[in-house]
């Protein structure tokens, strides 16, 4: 089944470039366009003949969560939504994962717990059959665990760019990385590209 029309491989990043807003009283954070984005990517999945059960949306936000599962409706609204700390031991035949970040500002970007490597490593290893991060790589990058998922699969030819009806690959870093800055070193215990496609490839993924 194809990811993304006319994509087949089985870990994919769409880089969209959506707008971050928090969510009063708590101060949770969403992304419209991600999520009106995450939406297109369920659809095609359920027109490729992929059932709802098979599906589950991963965001990092609870404000993400919600307005994800207020999006999926009709006959969306069988998928699974559900935060990544909350998806923990369990898996799905497809996974889309919503970061919900996106900013950059004076070549800093904010992504609050995401810094934590081990919320992608959930994130990236739930699925069975394919695995989609629908997010800003940008702002992603200057994160060094999710830096290393971009560079893996940049080298696969597996980031796309554009509209869901007029993907392209990013063929080249330089298209794909955030503005000029050192990012802070990594933390104990980062997954560097090679150990992220291990574990992915061990993991629960497994391609006929």
């Amino acid at each position: 089944v194809e990811l993304l029309p006319g994509v087949s491989q089985p870990l994919l990043w769409w880089h969209v470039e959506g707008k971050e807003g928090t969510v009063p009283p708590k101060g949770s954070v969403r992304n419209e366009t991600e999520a009106a984005a995450v939406v297109q990517v369920v659809r095609g999945l359920q027109e490729r003949g992929v059932g709802a059960g098979a599906i589950c949306v991963m965001a990092t936000y609870e404000a993400q969560r919600a307005l994800l599962r207020a999006s999926l409706r009709g006959p969306l609204a069988g998928v699974e939504v559900d935060t990544v700390d909350a998806f923990q031991g369990r898996q799905k035949d497809y996974v889309i994962v919503s970061p919900v970040r996106s900013n950059v500002l004076h070549g800093r970007a904010a992504v609050g717990f995401l810094f934590d490597w081990r919320r992608l490593v959930v994130a990236s290893t739930r699925s069975r059959l394919g695995c989609v991060v629908v997010g800003n790589s940008h702002t992603l990058s200057h994160v060094p665990a999710w830096a290393a998922l971009r560079d893996l699969v940049l080298s696969r030819g597996a980031l796309y760019e554009g509209t869901y009806a007029s993907l392209r690959a990013v063929r080249t870093a330089a298209t794909s990385s955030p503005p000029p800055s050192p990012p802070p070193p990594p933390a104990a215990g980062t997954p560097t590209p090679i150990e992220i496609e291990r574990d992915f490839w061990s993991g629960p993924l497994m391609v006929a």
